[in-house]
């Protein structure tokens, strides 16, 4: 009666009767049997790929690597809202006539357009930004309606 015995740095191959065999027998010596290989670790390279995906994620988040990339040389710049007054400064042009005053905590600003008959009156309680308070007819001191100032002055939209 033979035993199945393995050298070293033989490969072992599984039978179902004496569960092993030498991976160079075609057949089991003690039953007959064609041995099964046991099946190679197809799961293995999808497993690895895995966890090099996992860690290569945790580098990059230890890394900062999710953070904007900017030019170190580069300063974001905030650049606040054009106001009320240079909104009009930028659409109508230089007023004919521009006069500042201060009443209490408010400074009121006025532009007169002489060619359109328009006064565009702003105020600024206290360092704020330039608010838009009405516009009025220069000869007659009566406010305008927005679909007479549209009329008047088409390049401002209050």
């Amino acid at each position: 009666m033979l035993r199945c015995r393995a050298r070293k740095g033989m490969k072992m191959a599984t039978c179902q009767s004496c569960n092993s065999v030498p991976a160079s027998e075609p057949f089991c010596p003690k039953c007959g049997a064609i041995p099964q290989k046991s099946p190679p670790n197809a799961y293995v390279i999808p497993v690895l790929c895995g966890m090099l995906a996992m860690g290569l994620v945790v580098v990059m988040k230890s890394a900062g690597a999710d953070a904007p990339i900017m030019n170190p040389t580069t300063q974001e710049v905030a650049v606040p809202a054009p106001d009320a007054v240079a909104k009009i400064l930028a659409s109508c042009g230089k007023p004919d006539r521009d006069r500042t005053t201060t009443s209490g905590r408010n400074t009121i600003r006025t532009f007169t357009y002489r060619t359109q008959r328009v006064t565009a009156v702003f105020s600024r309680p206290e360092n704020n930004r330039w608010k838009f308070e009405k516009c009025v007819d220069p000869t007659t001191n009566q406010n305008l309606k927005k679909s007479e100032l549209a009329r008047r002055l088409a390049c401002f939209r209050p």
